[in-house]
This record gives C-alpha cells, structure tokens and sequence, in this order.
C-alpha cells in the first residue's frame, strides 16, 4: 500500500528533496568530469605505454563507482520515504498525496522552488503548492 502525503507532509519536504537533489548533482557532475579523464587517461596510455597509466586508470575507476554507489544511496533514501524518482537529469521526484480524499501525485522538479500537481487543489492552488505565497500571506 502507498502511503500519501498531506500537502503540509509533502511541502516539509521541499528542503530534504532539494539536499539531496543538491547532492545528486554534484556527483553527477564530478562522475561526469572523471569519465573524461578516464577516456583521456586511456588514449593517452594507448599512444605512450600504459605501465604509468594503470594505476591513475584504477584510482579514476574506483572514484567513478564511490560516486554512481552515492547517487544510488540518494535514490534509494528517497524511495525509502515513498517517494518515485523517474528522471535524475533533471531530478524530477513523485510524491504520492492526497487532496480532498481525493489520490494525487505532487511533483518537485530540480531548481524550482514549489510543488506541482497532477491536479487541482479545492484550497488555493497557488497557496496550496507555492511556499513562498503561503509564507507571504501568513499561512503554511
């Protein structure tokens, strides 16, 4: 059985999904950046000799998979909440809710600052999923 969030539940969680959010990117980027140079550092041992490459090759390995191991414990921390991860570029997270009895998917893209909904709320929709509004007019 899924468990679905309140709006408030789901809301509180905007600073978590965006640490590690935060986080994912980070290691995306830094992965990204050590395939480079393990490309590099392979053609490079190709046209010289590969005896002082070996082991660069191996450190820029393991550090590849301490990085792919840490976006997959990210992942697996936010399905542990409940929550679905169908895209990590850009970190797009699904929160199973509820609205008026009524079943919805929030929704939390990388870089935005609120929640979406797969449908309309009965309560200020605006207020319902934008923080800042809610803040703005003194309600939460």
């Amino acid at each position: 059985m899924v468990k679905r969030m309140k709006l408030a539940q789901a809301k509180a969680l905007l600073p978590l999904l965006k640490s590690i959010s935060s986080e994912v990117r980070e290691r995306r980027s830094k992965k990204d950046r050590l395939e480079v140079l393990r490309k590099q550092l392979f053609h490079a041992s190709k046209r010289i000799s590969p005896e002082g490459f070996i082991g660069s090759l191996q450190d820029v390995e393991a550090e590849i998979h301490a990085q792919r191991r840490g976006i997959e414990s990210a992942l697996k921390e936010l399905e542990s909440l409940g929550l679905e991860v169908p895209s990590i570029e850009p970190m797009v997270i699904y929160i199973p809710g509820e609205s008026a009895g009524n079943e919805v998917i929030f929704y939390w893209e990388e870089g935005e600052s609120r929640l979406e909904s797969n449908t309309l709320f009965d309560d200020d929709s605006d207020e319902a999923l934008n923080p800042e509004v809610s803040e703005q007019n003194g309600s939460t």
